[in-house]
């Protein structure tokens, strides 16, 4: 007979981890044996990224930088080797790709010829042909595995066991951790089953708890009936003692019955609340855009917003052209899609139209100014939302695009992002995850909307949820006038926002497959 031994190469026990503002999780314990395969996933600042620091070693109890506080214990050996990936790279570095960095940073975790290697949102910058690269790199590696990811392909195809960072009710969350993590021993197509199964359970039972909720209520009111006829029929009667006799005890009866009716009904209601809030208690963001003329439309006709013709644009570094020649309008409601693989081109497009530093433009370039006529004429969100300052809170960057606002204007425009308490505004954008941060970018547009919006890969750290909302959010924003040039590698999510046009950049060689390295 075979025996399997399995080593633990790190082992969680009942580990938490305490921000200064919520409970991520508490009381998670685990193993990570070698070869395992692991697929961290969870809502956009669940804490998916804290843990894969805290797997990696790099963060400790009452360490100021990330102000956090871990309970439990992790144990690992003392010669193990664990490499991180990280889903931010310290800085960004300039003629570079969002996917060419974060092959860059892979290949120098790989370096380290880790025995752990721990990947946050590892394809998130990558062309389809890289993607597929980097998942026949993964399976090769002969070590464990810790990928934290949205995306379905990947973790199907790579992840044998899930870590499951499942949002609580908001009535449980209060007075404990508001993300629940658990294991699942399967793959993500088992998992998608099994939360369907589940679904479908809290759906019926939803349903069941509704009906007899309205069979209550059916009682209740032919008990009323009941004592209103009985009310008619002692008019007639003549002997007032025997009519405030049945009086007092058809009054006693409907008292009785009136109270235990109404405490089956409430607790039917709290069943059906606490249901409600099971089957469908995830906040989803929404953006409504603040000060966009209503009239902007109209006024500005069918004038060109932006218009390029015979562009070419490079780096003024090394006098390298990108693309040439390139030529196209954008007007009012409509949208530009840009697609292409790695290194094509399509972030040094959109740093050419604001008039990024560094860049140099040749031919007709005719785009909005920073900002006239009292509202912001040109706007964008890069790869790593570098327009976001590290050291401001989820407040002053508010405050920075609308000072006018009250506090409490600013405070309900927060919200709508899910920024609702104290605690989340006052936190640093340094602390806050891609998804977080990509809330708040978006919170920042939001609250001074552009003529023109440039949105590089924004669709890369959003969970489902809010990349319907971000979807629904931009179509509402060309329907109100504005236009919008966005860069993605993901073709379903520019088909879903219904672009008016779409342009393709490629690149002057193919890649090779030593570019993942």
């Amino acid at each position: 007979m075979e025996i399997i031994v399995l080593h633990s190469l790190i082992v969680l026990r009942e580990v938490g981890l305490t921000f200064a503002d919520h409970i991520c999780f508490e009381n998670f314990s685990a193993e990570l044996h070698a070869g395992d395969r692991v697929g961290l996933i969870g809502p956009n600042g669940s804490g998916k990224t804290s843990l894969l620091k805290l797997l990696a070693g790099e963060a400790a109890a009452g360490d100021s930088d990330n102000a956090a506080h871990i309970d439990g214990a992790i144990q690992r050996p003392p010669n193990l080797r664990v490499a991180r990936s990280k889903q931010f790279p310290p800085r960004e570095i300039a003629g570079q790709s969002g996917g060419e960095i974060f092959q860059s940073e892979f290949a120098r975790a790989l370096r380290e010829d880790p025995d752990v290697l721990l990947l946050d949102e590892p394809d998130n910058h990558l062309d389809e042909g890289h993607r597929a690269r980097l998942i026949r790199r993964l399976r090769d590696f002969p070590g464990s595995l810790v990928v934290a990811s949205h995306k379905p392909e990947l973790l199907r195809t790579l992840c044998t066991k899930l870590w499951v960072f499942e949002e609580r009710p908001a009535s449980s969350a209060r007075a404990s951790a508001r993300y629940r993590l658990r294991i699942f021993h399967g793959d993500y197509d088992a998992y998608r089953q099994e939360r369907e199964i589940e679904e479908r359970a809290h759906s019926a039972e939803f349903l069941e708890l509704r009906s007899r909720e309205r069979s209550i209520k059916s009682e209740q009111e032919r008990e009323l009936r009941r004592a209103a006829s009985s009310r008619r029929a002692n008019r007639g009667e003549n002997d007032r003692n025997l009519r405030r006799g049945m009086q007092e005890r058809a009054s006693r009866t409907k008292g009785k019955h009136g109270r235990r009716t109404a405490a089956a009904r409430t607790r039917l209601q709290q069943d059906i609340v606490e249901h409600r809030e099971c089957a469908s208690h995830r906040r989803v963001p929404r953006f409504r855009f603040n000060f966009i003329p209503e009239d902007s439309r109209r006024r500005n006709g069918n004038s060109a917003i932006a218009t390029v013709r015979s562009g070419s644009a490079g780096f003024q570094a090394d006098e390298r052209t990108i693309f040439a020649p390139l030529s196209f309008t954008l007007r009012a409601g409509e949208s530009l899609g840009i697609r292409g693989n790695n290194g094509a081109g399509k972030s040094t497009l959109l740093a050419a139209l604001r008039s990024a530093p560094g860049i140099y433009r040749q031919g007709e370039w005719h785009v909005p100014q920073a900002s006239q006529d009292g509202f912001a004429r040109i706007a964008w969100i890069d790869q790593f939302f570098a327009q976001l300052q590290p050291e401001r809170t989820v407040l002053e960057e508010i405050m920075s695009v609308q000072p006018g606002w009250t506090h409490s204007r600013a405070r309900e425009h927060l919200n709508d992002a899910l920024f609702s308490t104290n605690a989340e505004i006052a936190r640093r954008v340094a602390d806050l995850s891609g998804g977080e941060r990509a809330r708040l970018s978006f919170a920042r547009i939001a609250a001074r909307p552009p003529r023109l919006l440039l949105l590089d890969e924004i669709n890369n750290h959003l969970d489902l949820e809010s990349r319907s909302t971000v979807i629904e959010a931009l179509q509402n924003f060309a329907r109100a006038g504005g236009a919008f040039v966005i860069a993605s590698h993901d073709v379903d999510f520019l088909r879903a926002l219904g672009l008016t046009s779409e342009l393709r950049v490629f690149r002057r060689r193919p890649p090779r497959d030593s570019d993942a390295d």
